[in-house]
């Protein structure tokens, strides 16, 4: 059973703003792209909540594998609507474990709600926090929230991070646009273990990188998280099907992909 993904264009209140996530998503940065020569798989979460901290670090874990954790810093350790929160221990716990804390904003705004001014600041303010968890991390990679993107701040975000996720459905296969890399929902309202098999052989196939994105691991989880049995078996699927199973940040080394603080 494979559902389609949800649209979340109700988070564009008019044309500018539409034309902006339109153009982030089509027009790419021509010099942040990448020709993609080896298949990978990357496990992603956003914002993130304490279950995916724990329980879905745990899995990949014990499968020999790292994820990538989409860090909305000022809502670590505050109270939320649908989730508990993880906490700046966790944070600690993720990095020291080689897992990767990437970047998901600070207040969470949607991309067209940010200035170039202010969405600098975020950065600044996301650095800092992370660094008072664990000073070795680094914020190398961007996931859009709610997977809305701004055309102007993709153009930011090129000079500001290595690449930047969407939620937009795909395989990144061929030259791929770094700045509007495709992924899939992990929840099993969309899809089921059948259907990820299918996307792991295609990976091989392609050769692609397949990327898949979620929030909350519980048995009962919300609509944007997925269960245990899911991401265990995902995980199991990739290792069977020979794919390498690789953090966001992991997969653009192999890639040749330079980190731009480095240049």
């Amino acid at each position: 059973m494979t559902m389609p993904q949800p649209d979340n264009g109700g988070l564009l209140p008019g044309w500018p703003q539409r034309l902006s996530h339109i153009a982030a998503r089509r027009v790419p940065v021509l010099f942040q792209s990448v020709a993609v020569t080896r298949p990978f798989v990357s496990f992603t979460f956003d914002d993130f909540p304490r279950s995916a901290a724990r329980l879905g670090a745990d899995l990949l874990e014990q499968r020999g594998a790292r994820g990538t954790f989409y860090a909305a810093t000022g809502l670590i350790g505050r109270p939320h609507d649908l989730w508990p929160m993880a906490r700046m221990e966790d944070v600690a716990r993720l990095d020291a474990r080689g897992h990767e804390i990437g970047w998901h904003t600070h207040d969470h705004w949607l991309a067209w709600q940010y200035d170039a001014a202010r969405l600098a600041d975020e950065y600044r303010k996301s650095t800092a926090f992370i660094a008072e968890a664990a000073p070795g991390a680094r914020l190398e990679t961007f996931a859009y929230p709610f997977g809305i993107g701004c055309f102007w701040r993709k153009l930011q975000l090129s000079g500001m991070t290595r690449c930047a996720r969407s939620v937009q459905p795909g395989l990144n296969s061929g030259r791929v646009d770094l700045g509007f890399l495709r992924a899939f929902d992990l929840s099993p309202d969309v899809i089921d273990i059948h259907r990820v098999r299918a996307l792991m052989d295609e990976a091989v196939r392609a050769p692609g990188w397949l990327i898949f994105f979620t929030h909350d691991v519980a048995e009962h989880p919300t609509r944007y998280g997925t269960t245990p049995r899911l991401l265990a078996d995902a995980v199991a699927a990739a290792q069977d099907a020979g794919l390498p199973i690789a953090p966001v940040c992991e997969v653009l080394d192999h890639l040749g992909v330079p980190w731009l603080r480095d240049a």
